[in-house]
């Protein structure tokens, strides 16, 4: 962030426009940095999470490098690790209130999308709660329910992650569609890109808002499909495309817990079972 010192002993001089973490804006690649030990003593920064972007600049964190070889000294990490997560003994203020924990409550405060949507799901009659160990992670239409496995509960940051992905889950539209079975497979899958969509913007947010990274659910060998479409998103605003790309690596990439199928085929196997006599 603008402020931030480097290993040289420069500081960070121009940072975004439009997104600032506790007032100060956020740096990216190409912003400047000074530097007393080289010359000309100004330099840009030239490297940074390419996964996340501000106005198309990938921005910088803890750690990256400047052009003149200097790394960056995060002010909000003194430590030199990952940013933490705000001191659970006084969380910012989350719509949750400790029911999940007041380290979630810290990260769900973390994203201002997170708080409003979980907010709006309240409005609706829906509860969040943990349920029994082992018995998985999941949002209930029928009964308005999103449940986390209790072993969530030592994790804070994967309770996040899951939490973005079912709170994804629960605000789409889902509407079961067996006229046939792309049309089944399209809407299951498309459940499941809304549920990924969410959880990328959750996991931008907290990072923004120096926090922890929270991770993207699912397999990592997909994530960059993932985080590519996602970018391609926030270029052109079409969130049903991005939904539908991500829906369908989901289906090809992601595996179930109980057969070892893919998605695809697992939902495709449903609906053989069921109306497999439609085309």
């Amino acid at each position: 962030m603008v402020g931030d010192t480097t290993s040289h002993g420069g500081v960070v001089i121009s940072g975004s426009l439009t997104t600032t973490v506790q007032g100060r804006p956020i740096a990216r690649v190409g912003d400047m940095v000074t530097c007393p030990l080289c010359k000309p003593h100004v330099f840009p920064i030239v490297e940074g999470l390419a996964m996340f972007t501000d106005n198309y600049m990938a921005v910088a964190l803890h750690g990256h490098k400047i052009a003149c070889g200097a790394t960056l000294i995060a002010a909000a990490n003194g430590s030199g690790g990952a940013p933490a997560v705000p001191s659970p003994t006084n969380p910012p203020s989350s719509m949750l209130n400790g029911k999940l924990g007041q380290s979630v409550d810290a990260l769900v405060a973390m994203s201002p999308t997170l708080n409003s949507n979980l907010k709006t799901l309240q409005s609706q009659g829906w509860t969040v709660d943990y349920g029994l160990a082992g018995q998985g992670s999941y949002a209930d239409r029928r009964t308005k329910t999103i449940t986390l496995d209790i072993q969530l509960k030592t994790d804070p940051n994967q309770a996040t992650q899951i939490l973005a992905h079912e709170v994804g889950h629960a605000l789409h539209p889902y509407q079961l569609n067996t006229s046939s079975r792309q049309a089944y497979l399209n809407g299951a899958l498309d459940d499941e890109g809304a549920a990924t969509l969410k959880n990328i913007q959750v996991q931008r947010e907290i990072i923004a808002a120096g926090g922890p990274d929270i991770g993207i659910a699912g397999n990592p060998k997909n994530h960059a499909s993932y985080i590519q479409a996602y970018n391609q998103y926030l270029k052109d605003g079409n969130a049903e495309v991005a939904i539908r790309k991500i829906g369908s690596q989901f289906g090809n990439g992601e595996f179930t817990s109980t057969t070892g199928q893919n998605y695809a085929d697992y939902y495709g196997g449903w609906y053989d079972k069921h109306h497999g006599g439609k085309k």
